[in-house]
């Protein structure tokens, strides 16, 4: 499987003759490039993927581009999955024929993907994939999000423990999966990676993708330091277009 970083939260997973696309939003390409290399999604490069899903964990712009749903036209294949929140943006009338909104605790399931979506600290929802004997994990906004400079001790005490019980029931469901997106985010300071290393311990995914620090690549560089010995590989994004090839606990 091919996995490539397109921006924020935006990935695109290529395994066989599946492309998943998940929190995709930012069209204007890096480097002057083209297509997945570029940070973008290309119709055409589309075309080249019997099957196509879309996940978008929840409405916020910089996870939800409404520009995608425009994809199913040039590309029937083309399948949404997209958190409830984003119900209300979706006007297509035939639109249940191809897009499926996802609740925590929802499934989808089509024979090649299956999806269940669990909870966030933010909105919307998480996803975990099952694909081709692949497991993959997308927090979405779910995190330890709590502002040491600003928060009192008791709402970071809460931030916490809302954190800790969405993550008692993903720990308990989604063991070592193939590759786990988090989120580690440099606004929250000393703690900008406090959630991704108590989903590290807990659920140990083989490979640990940070996401979600914009143009900060200094944080998952870190996050890969601190790792480096506790038997979790971390990938180190460092600009948008950027690709690795992940197989089986082995990536290049």
């Amino acid at each position: 499987m091919r996995i490539y970083y397109l921006y924020n939260s935006g990935f695109a997973l290529l395994y066989g003759d599946t492309a998943l696309i998940i929190d995709y939003y930012l069209e204007r390409p890096h480097g002057g490039k083209r297509g997945f290399a570029g940070g973008i999604v290309a119709e055409e490069e589309l075309a080249a993927y019997e099957r196509v899903y879309v996940l978008s964990s929840h409405a916020h712009y910089d996870h939800f581009n409404p520009a995608v749903l425009g994809w199913q036209k040039a590309h029937p294949g083309v399948r949404y999955i997209l958190s409830r929140d984003i119900e209300a943006r979706v006007k297509a009338p035939d639109s249940t024929q191809y897009v499926a909104f996802l609740g925590k605790g929802e499934r989808y399931g089509d024979g090649h993907v299956a999806v269940r979506a669990y909870g966030s600290t933010d909105e919307g929802v998480s996803f975990h994939v099952l694909m081709g004997g692949l497991s993959v994990f997308h927090a979405g906004d779910l995190n330890c999000w709590h502002w040491p400079e600003e928060s009192t001790e008791e709402e970071s005490r809460r931030a916490i423990a809302e954190f800790e019980r969405e993550m008692a029931e993903i720990a308990q469901n989604v063991v070592n999966p193939d590759v786990a997106f988090f989120p580690v985010d440099p606004r929250m300071a000393a703690d900008y990676d406090r959630g991704a290393l108590y989903f590290a311990r807990t659920v140990r995914p083989r490979l640990l993708v940070p996401m979600h620090f914009r143009e900060e690549t200094r944080a998952p560089a870190a996050v890969a330091e601190k790792l480096r010995d506790k038997g979790v590989l971390v990938w180190a994004v460092r600009e948008r277009g950027e690709s690795i090839e992940y197989e089986g606990g082995d990536s290049t």
